[in-house]
This record gives C-alpha cells, sequence and structure tokens, in this order.
C-alpha cells in the first residue's frame, strides 16, 4: 500500500475530522485493559506509579493489553528515578553557588548519577 498510512478514527474524533469523511466502520479495536491491576511482579514504588498513570490512560482510552509491558517498564524506571532522587537529595543535599546567585546546584554523587542514567533511559524509551 502506497502513501500515508490511515488515520485512525479515534485521532480523527479528537482533531475534528477535518475532510468530513466518514469514520472507517471496519477498524479494528484493540482489546482495551480491563483488569488495571499491576502486574506481580512490580515492586511497590512502581505499583504506585501504575496506580497514578493507569486510570488516565484508560479514560482517555490509550491502554490496551499489547501495553502493559512497555508501560509496567516505565513505571519502573520512574520508580527507580524518584528513589534515586530522594536518595542524592539525601546525601548531598542542595548547595548555592556562593550565595551571590540564586542558581542551585546539586553536588555529584553515585545516587546523583544513577538518577541521571535513569532519566536518560527514560527518555531514550520515548
Amino acid at each position: 500500500m502506497a502513501g500515508r498510512p490511515p488515520k485512525p478514527s479515534a485521532l480523527k474524533l479528537i482533531e475534528g475530522n477535518k475532510g468530513k469523511r466518514a469514520p472507517n466502520k471496519q477498524e479494528p479495536d484493540p482489546a482495551y485493559l480491563n483488569d488495571l491491576s499491576a502486574p506481580e511482579w512490580m515492586p511497590d514504588g512502581a505499583r504506585k506509579v501504575w496506580d497514578e498513570i493507569v486510570p488516565h490512560l484508560r479514560l482517555a482510552r490509550m491502554l490496551s493489553t499489547v501495553d502493559v509491558p512497555m508501560l509496567a517498564m516505565g513505571c519502573c524506571s520512574i520508580d527507580e528515578y524518584r528513589q534515586a532522587s530522594k536518595l542524592a537529595d539525601k546525601r548531598h543535599g542542595l548547595q548555592a553557588s556562593h550565595g551571590r546567585l540564586p542558581a542551585v546546584r546539586h553536588v555529584a554523587g553515585r545516587a546523583h548519577a544513577h538518577r541521571n542514567t535513569t532519566a536518560g533511559r527514560l527518555v531514550r524509551r520515548q
């Protein structure tokens, strides 16, 4: 099939169907996720992230059963980032730059480096 792939009907509905064409009646409807509980193997912190995100994705009809593994990995990464961020702030705190500038910088440390690595992984996955 040459050319641009057809736009999903749900996206046309959101954007307002500028072309005024009839919606595709034969478009497959994905198997939306009905069980919103987090996978058993996820740590507690990642489960909290799951509980924050999943209801919003379900309401927007953006969460299907195929998305669960990637979403679970994303929740684990966000939890790792939060833990590393707390640890870096607790261990090293924040230091003002000579008391003159309003800029604040973190002192480098292992937790800070882990936080940056985790944040980099999150950005690359998107």
